[in-house]
This record gives C-alpha cells, sequence and structure tokens, in this order.
C-alpha cells in the first residue's frame, strides 16, 4: 500500500453525483477502464498541508469544486492526513511534532511523484505537459519534493506547480533542492499571503496580494507573536483562527481566481508593496493574470489588491 492516497474527481463524475469520486493507490490499476477518467485531460493535483487532510473545507474541496465547476479537467486530490496530522490527544498539542511532520515531506513528495510516472507509463496521462500541481503550506513543499522527484527520472519536468503560501518555518534558510523552487516545473507559481509562509521570491513568478505578509480582516501575527521565532509559534497559529486567517487567503484567492474566469484578476510588476503603494500601481506598465490562469511566461514579482467576500469564495 502506498504512503499516500489519492482520489480522482472529473466533470463526468460530478454530473453524475456532485460528491462521487474514485479512489485509488500506487500500483493499483483497477481504475483504468473508468470513463470517468479523461486521459486527454490535464491532470490537477491538489495537496493539503500540515494538521489537515484531504477533506479541508476550503481547499482542497472548495478548489477542487471550482475546477470542477469552471473547467473539463481531472483532479486528483491527494491525502496524506495520518503524516501530516500528528497523533496527540488535543489540536493545541500538534505544534511539538510540527517537525516531525516535516521530516515526511520528502517521502510523500517522492511516493507522488512515483505515482505521477505510474500514471504516466500506464497511459493515464498522455504527457508531463498535462500535470500542474497545486500545494498549499507543507504541500507546497511536497509539490517541489514530487516534482524534483519526477525530474531526477526522466530529465523531464511537469508543466506547472502552484505554491500557495509555502510553509516558512524550517524551510527559510535550506537549500533550493530542500524546498520548492522553480526548477521543479517548467512553470512554478507562488502566492505569498501571510508571515507563516517563506516571503522569499522562490518561483518564476510569485504574487504578493495585499503586500503578501497580512490580509484585510486578519489579525496581524506581528500583534502577539512572531511565527519565524519557533516552529512551535507556527503550529500553534494554524490551529488558532486568528493566526491562520492571512495563511489561508492564499488558497481562498486562487480558487476566486478559477471561478473568476481569464484575465479577470491582474497584477502589477513592482520592486516592492511599498513601491506598488507609492507609484507602480498607479504607472503599471508590465500587468499579468494572477492564480491559475497565469501566463507561463510571467516572470518577476507582482503586487495586487484583493478582499473578496464570502459569497465571492
Amino acid at each position: 500500500m502506498a504512503i499516500v492516497r489519492c482520489s480522482i474527481e472529473s466533470s463526468l463524475l460530478s454530473e453524475l453525483d456532485p460528491d462521487a469520486f474514485l479512489e485509488l493507490y500506487l500500483g493499483d490499476t483497477n481504475f483504468f477502464n473508468s470513463s470517468a477518467f479523461r486521459r486527454d485531460r490535464p491532470v490537477k493535483f491538489l495537496i493539503h498541508g500540515f494538521n489537515n487532510n484531504s477533506t479541508g473545507t476550503r481547499f482542497p474541496v472548495d478548489t477542487k469544486n471550482a475546477y470542477l465547476e469552471n473547467t473539463d479537467h481531472n483532479i486528483i486530490i491527494v491525502e496524506w492526513g495520518k503524516l501530516s496530522t500528528p497523533a496527540v490527544p488535543r489540536r493545541s498539542q500538534a505544534d511539538v511534532f510540527y517537525p516531525v511532520v516535516v521530516d515526511n515531506v520528502p517521502m510523500v513528495g517522492e511516493n507522488i511523484g512515483k505515482f505521477i510516472l505510474f500514471l504516466l507509463d500506464n497511459g493515464m496521462i498522455s504527457s508531463l505537459s498535462k500535470v500542474h500541481i497545486i500545494g498549499f503550506s507543507l504541500g507546497a513543499h511536497v509539490s517541489g519534493y514530487a516534482g524534483a522527484y519526477v525530474r531526477q527520472k526522466r530529465q523531464a519536468t511537469v508543466s506547472r506547480i502552484t505554491g500557495l503560501d509555502p510553509a516558512g518555518p524550517m524551510f527559510s534558510r535550506v537549500p533550493d533542492d530542500g524546498r520548492l523552487d522553480k526548477t521543479d516545473a517548467d512553470f512554478v507559481d507562488v502566492i505569498h499571503s501571510s508571515r507563516l509562509g517563506l516571503y522569499d521570491d522562490i518561483g518564476h513568478v510569485d504574487f504578493y496580494p495585499n503586500g503578501g505578509r497580512y490580509q484585510f480582516n486578519c489579525i496581524k501575527l506581528s500583534d502577539y507573536d512572531n511565527p519565524f521565532l519557533t516552529f512551535r509559534s507556527f503550529a500553534r497559529s494554524l490551529s488558532d483562527a486568528a493566526g491562520s486567517c492571512g495563511h489561508a487567503r492564499a488558497p481562498e484567492y486562487f480558487t476566486y481566481s478559477i471561478r473568476q474566469g481569464p484575465e479577470k484578476v491582474s497584477a502589477c510588476k513592482c520592486l516592492s508593496w511599498r513601491d506598488y503603494l507609492s507609484s507602480c500601481k498607479a504607472t503599471c506598465s508590465d500587468r499579468t493574470t494572477f492564480g491559475e490562469y497565469c501566463p507561463q511566461t510571467a516572470r518577476g514579482k507582482y503586487f495586487l489588491d484583493i478582499n473578496i467576500r464570502d459569497g465571492d469564495r
């Protein structure tokens, strides 16, 4: 049995039953004859983060639903909840075991990479150019390891990896091959939304909504803690609704972009958030589409104002 379990969802399955999915494991060929998996369609892998699982409402479930409502893709949701959620009596104790979960990241990513090659070798994916991996928080680094495994084994890369506020603690001072970086896919785009995530530009294109540190209607973490002081404050923040608010905005903004459609949400290329506010926003000469429909030719650091309402998510 594989370390990770995946479930497949598609628009065809959704038409029959909105909650229907196929469960599969590495090496399992039973689903190959299913008409629900369309081999000629792009494949989206959704990978959750720390102390979560595949049934998380905002991500990956809302993101999956947005894809099924607006596109015709195969959606594969990765379940690594038993390895991302420490087995402790109370959620508040999970912070102690954050390093243990971090240690699981390379193994989980490698198994997802194996799964991608398993699909490719059996004709379920026509080409690596059809593969887009979207990972949130620790899931962003899992995505990087998955992409790196494919590159190492095939000297070719998946088409795209999207990192949604990649986890910062224990990843801020590691070499590129120890976290998500731009060599893991043909195109790596990153959305930064909180101080719980990495702030450095690590992709081909990096987006900083509302400056990338604080989001509207979220308590500023600096008001009560600095999440980069220790891994414990990171995990405690994730267990706290206020602390995780800005962190969770990255997948919410990405899901919003899927529902809005191509060229509906744009960002401006600027030197910094201060530059954006002072002059770059008003005189912007280089705009690109934010989120799902970002062109793979985009390069650099982009900033935008965004404040979505609950009804827009």
